[in-house]
């Protein structure tokens, strides 16, 4: 900064005022290089928003299918919030900000794209809100070493956060590419370079709708995540508090010895009546028989991995004796250590169970069973069989202590 001279002719004030108006512009002149020109670490950085939904499987199907997408683009995958499942009520939400929503069927993905690139500027907004409390992947998984963001960290940076700037593709054309089953019918071969010359690496930020409706995939996405994997779940291992649970000595002093897990998985807003109707029935027809072509003795302790009562029930109504049978989710309801681990993880859940309805004329009746494979959907809890401590965490739990096969 130039030194100013006051000559004795000009009186000492406005000298003062000379100096002060100089500091000023100087200081101002600073400040505005420093908020424009973009920092060393975000120099080159590309990112992908994407428009998350549905049930938590879904959230995770979609997290994998936009992680590959952003993987072949080029660019950093915005981890979005994680939401509730769509029949959660609103009272009970853990983070009301973030309320449970879907993408529809068939071509609504299509006819709705636009609105949903609004819903993820507003999730934007939302996240750069301090005082909304935030739903983080990044609470459940450890994404070490993998190109992503998440959202809280993505905007602290002000300019992601004016979506004008945001790369959305011409309306009326890129939804008819982005939606594999409508539309263009567009592979991912085909998507890839077309994206990439509509949100050029000279866009910073891009936008897309819903990844669960993408293009299959070319390869598997292990290598993105730095894994080997089978499914998407798999692709993720635990946050370090999902971890400090799953290892907690409260809960493996509660582990059955010698146990075999079994993951049943029912439908979305399955309610079973009857132990005894015909698909409940099959359902566990299909249980027992592959317990028994895994050689599983009679008298082996079963850890059901469901947060439905009913799965628990009707296990021991058909295992008639044959087996003894219990659930992590009956483990953590009785354990209050166990509840306060999971109140520290910052992801959703249930909170008012006990207030729900248990049936309704609408329901879906059937129901599938898959030994050792799925995800629970434990978000849906809104019904009074459900337990108390249903929780996404608790379905994660479950899932590496049942199907993962993490044993005592």
């Amino acid at each position: 900064m130039h030194r100013i001279f006051c000559p004795s002719r000009v009186k000492f004030l406005r000298c003062i005022l000379l100096t002060l108006l100089t500091l000023a512009t100087f200081i101002k002149l600073t400040f505005l290089q420093l908020n424009l020109t973009p920092r060393d670490e975000d120099a080159g950085k590309r990112y992908l928003l994407f428009y998350n939904h549905s049930g938590f499987s879904n959230q995770l199907v979609s997290l994998e299918k936009a992680a590959h997408f952003a993987l072949a683009t080029n660019r950093i995958l915005v981890l979005p919030p994680v939401l509730p499942h769509t029949s959660v009520k609103e009272s009970g939400l853990a983070f009301p900000a973030f309320k449970g929503r879907a993408a529809g069927s068939k071509c609504s993905p299509m006819s709705s794209y636009q609105n949903f690139l609004n819903v993820v500027e507003d999730d934007v907004k939302k996240a750069s809100n301090m005082k909304l409390p935030f739903p983080s992947f990044m609470d459940l998984f450890d994404f070490e070493g993998s190109n992503v963001i998440d959202m809280k960290d993505f905007v602290k940076d002000n300019r992601n956060i004016n979506s004008k700037n945001w790369c959305k593709g011409p309306k009326h054309e890129i939804e008819k590419k982005m939606v594999a089953s409508c539309g263009d019918k567009a592979s991912f071969a085909d998507l890839v370079p077309y994206f990439m010359e509509t949100c050029s690496l000279d866009r910073r930020i891009a936008v897309i709708g819903s990844a669960f409706v993408l293009p299959k995939r070319l390869s598997d996405p292990g290598a993105y995540f730095g894994r080997e994997a089978n499914s998407s779940f798999k692709d993720l291992i635990p946050s370090q508090k999902v971890l400090f649970l799953l290892q907690a000595k409260e809960m493996y002093s509660r582990l059955p010895k010698g146990y075999t897990g079994v993951h049943i998985r029912f439908s979305d807003n399955q309610v079973i009546d009857d132990c005894d109707e015909s698909a409940v029935k099959e359902a566990y027809t299909n249980v027992f028989n592959d317990l028994n072509d895994k050689n599983v003795p009679n008298d082996t302790h079963i850890l059901i991995g469901n947060g439905n009562r009913a799965a628990l029930k009707c296990f021991d109504h058909h295992a008639k004796g044959q087996y003894s049978a219990s659930t992590i989710n009956g483990m953590i309801d009785s354990n209050g250590a166990l509840q306060r681990m999971i109140d520290n993880i910052k992801s959703e859940k249930t909170k008012d169970t006990e207030n729900a309805h248990s049936k309704g004329d609408n329901h879906r009746k059937d129901v599938t069973n898959t030994l050792d494979c799925c995800v629970t959907e434990s978000s849906s809890a809104h019904y009074d069989n459900y337990y108390q401590s249903d929780a996404y965490v608790v379905g994660i739990v479950a899932y590496y202590f049942t199907a993962y096969r993490l044993k005592s």
